[in-house]
């Protein structure tokens, strides 16, 4: 699997997602019903990577439907021009950005 720019660690001001060369991610989303520092965690791997995006599964999970991420194939697509990725399951599009960029894409 050609993960490219994809391993690495994203950050939102709502969470963070992290992807492990071994193609696992985990998806770290901050629960707004709980203290400031609940997180609702999630987790899986990628089948499949072509350096720019990636397909994969949510296998482990706390945040339920319809607020979280839920189980079941997940898409993620890099974006180079925003040097962020694109977190997408079902009508469900998250964006975490990188150290690259631009200030406050992201809301961070």
């Amino acid at each position: 699997m050609n993960l490219g720019p994809l391993a690495d660690t994203w950050i939102a001001h709502f969470g963070v997602l992290t992807i492990a060369a071994d193609g696992t991610f985990t998806v770290k989303i901050r629960d707004i019903n709980g203290g400031p520092n609940d997180t609702l965690n999630a987790e899986g791997h990628l089948t499949s990577a072509d350096g720019t995006s990636a397909d994969g599964v949510v296998t482990k999970t706390q945040m339920p439907e319809p607020d979280g991420v839920p189980l079941g194939p997940v898409h993620i697509t890099y974006v180079k021009e925003s040097a962020s990725v694109d977190f997408i399951q079902g009508k469900v599009d998250m964006g975490f950005c990188s150290h690259a960029s631009p200030v406050g894409y992201c809301g961070a």
